[in-house]
């Protein structure tokens, strides 16, 4: 698979709508959960960037990783790069979530 090639200057303009679109949400005090985030940033931005966001073979959604999900794995070559857990811009990344009556931070 060739990499996709990459406008700069018109990924640096759509960032930039990007960036300005978050703005504007958190001027609004509006917030987004994580479903939204991912398809309103998260896909967005990495397209700008030339991941195939739409190609499962560049990047995986809900992959398995070490017995656990995470929402996106990005794949060069079919060999996964990294990996991507999404969050909603709602929450703080600090923040856990409770599994088993057990506190898990984001980072666990």
């Amino acid at each position: 698979m060739q990499p996709n090639v990459v406008d700069k200057e018109n990924a640096k303009q759509k960032i930039k709508e990007l960036v300005e679109k978050y703005n504007k949400l958190v001027k609004e005090g509006r917030t987004l959960k994580e479903e939204a985030t991912k398809i309103d940033f998260i896909l967005p931005l990495f397209d700008a960037m030339g991941w195939g966001t739409r190609d499962s073979n560049e990047v995986g959604k809900e992959e398995k990783v070490s017995k656990k999900r995470v929402d996106y794995a990005f794949r060069i070559n079919g060999i996964p790069k990294f990996f991507l857990e999404a969050k909603g811009l709602d929450e703080d990344l600090d923040g856990y979530r409770v599994v088993a009556g057990e506190k898990i931070t984001y980072v666990e």
